[in-house]
């Protein structure tokens, strides 16, 4: 892993470490729930709720399925950084990345394609930098770049391969690798 692999990975455990302890835990998931519930006004108790809370806690108990953790509730941004880069760089088949890329993407489309349409829109992708508290001053620029379409929306490969270069590109100028905003901002 080289060492811009390595700042996108650590930056994305960061995102993921909602509560900045330093690792990554269910209560952060569960805090991204009660986030999501609160930005997009979802009833209490309606199965929207239901679903969000069950999709965002669903990914934390597969990470910790997948990833080698001391502790088996905790996983430290070192176990992530070790996971990926054996997993995804050091040992990669086309089948482990699709394997990952799909387990990021089933969460992130999954809470974010709010309107159920097949597409994130802008406004939508705005809501995934809200949530993470991810810096706004590149936002349009990131979303246009994945954008490969050009039709205001994202679609389910565009994200696809926004992913997977996000998770195994080793060159800082590769579209996808700012899905997430200026890395380090």
């Amino acid at each position: 892993m080289n060492s811009f692999q390595e700042k996108k990975l650590r930056y994305l455990f960061d995102l993921l470490d909602i509560n900045n302890n330093g690792y990554v835990q269910l209560n952060d998931f569960e805090d991204i729930a009660f986030k999501l519930i609160d930005i997009y006004n979802i009833e209490e108790g309606s199965k929207k709720q239901t679903y969000v809370a069950q999709k965002c806690v669903g990914f934390f108990y597969e990470l910790i399925k997948v990833i080698p953790a001391e502790n088996h509730r905790t996983i430290t941004a070192d176990e992530w950084c070790t996971f990926f880069d054996k997993a995804l760089l050091q040992n990669a088949t086309h089948e482990t990345v699709e394997e990952y890329r799909d387990l990021f993407f089933d969460f992130l489309f999954g809470i974010f394609d709010e309107n159920n349409d097949g597409y994130i829109s802008r406004e939508e992708y705005h809501k995934l930098f809200e949530i993470y508290g991810i810096g706004k001053d590149h936002l349009d620029e990131a979303f246009d770049s994945l954008d490969i379409f050009k039709d205001g929306r994202l679609s389910k490969y565009e994200l696809i391969n926004a992913l997977e270069v996000f998770l195994t590109s080793d060159n800082p100028k590769d579209r996808g690798n700012n899905m997430f905003g200026k890395i380090g901002d």
